[in-house]
């Protein structure tokens, strides 16, 4: 999943260049989890509704790009990292929350690829 957002190969087994202790972030993420299909995108400019005030409904669900089989905890990660502030709440709505050891795996790496240091 570190790959595919740095663009490094699927298939590089090595360290992802300029990413601070890679293995041991690795080592945090859990291989005994369940794998589910996963949009992997699913934010609200993302999601079609339709209807009136008081009876929305769910029309459609668009932009599938990143789709695939993930752990149950990355669709959860992926809404939470395109956020804004006041929007914080509905991921929680629709997806399980990750470990606190995913979580914390995943901001740091956010906060790495977005540039961001202490």
């Amino acid at each position: 999943m570190f790959a595919a957002a740095t663009s490094h190969p699927p298939e590089s087994d090595g360290p992802i260049e300029m990413l601070d202790h890679p293995d041991g972030f690795r080592d945090m993420l859990p291989d005994n989890c369940d794998v589910f299909f996963a949009h992997a995108d699913l934010t609200e400019t993302n999601i079609m509704v339709s209807g009136q005030p008081g009876s929305y409904r769910v029309s459609g669900i668009i932009d599938w790009e990143q789709s695939g089989w993930y752990p149950m905890y990355w669709e959860f990660c992926k809404m939470t990292g395109s956020l804004l502030w006041e929007e914080e709440d509905w991921p929680s709505k629709v997806a399980d929350a990750p470990t606190k050891e995913v979580d914390f795996v995943v901001s740091e790496y956010r906060m790495w690829r977005n540039g961001w240091t202490e």
